[in-house]
């Protein structure tokens, strides 16, 4: 006897349906977390094309975000990412005199290689992305409720 609402479309729960649907975004953002690390040494400090790897990098968590499809969690890679973005940021403006020998040195790598702005914005997209989806998700659930109280 199925647990299904009259109407609704049939549920595929096999393992190998389950397997089959996550393989294309798995692939998908491995292919680009490889890239990205290749990229990291191919692409010189100071270039154009520096935002390159971390871009391909966070776009990669992407179609996962996507299978799992939860909005806390979309909301969370947001928002740290958009924070690391703000203190990359903030790094730029910092004066150089606290620094000294490797902090220095790890200073400028992060200043000539990683873009804040590709960090805040594709941090920016899924916080709201995320926020979004929690806000649907919590009105449905009022709703939901109200009409089982309203039924009672």
């Amino acid at each position: 006897m199925s647990r299904q609402k009259a109407g609704a479309a049939p549920l595929d729960r096999s393992p190998a349906m389950a397997k089959s649907k996550a393989l294309i975004p798995t692939v998908i953002s491995t292919v680009l977390w490889v890239l990205s690390i290749v990229l990291a040494f191919v692409i010189k400090p100071g270039s154009a094309m520096a935002f390159v790897p971390d871009a391909l990098l966070l776009l990669g968590f992407f179609p996962l975000l996507v299978l799992w499809r939860q909005g806390w969690l979309t909301f969370l890679f947001g928002l740290f990412n958009t924070l690391i973005g703000f203190f990359l940021l903030i790094l730029q403006y910092m004066d150089d005199a606290p620094f000294v020998g490797s902090m220095k040195m790890m200073r400028e790598h992060l200043i000539t290689m990683h873009s804040c702005w590709t960090w805040i914005v594709l941090g920016i997209v899924p916080l709201i992305w995320g926020l979004v989806s929690m806000i649907l998700s919590l009105s449905r659930w009022i709703m939901r409720r109200a009409r089982a109280e309203s039924k009672d």
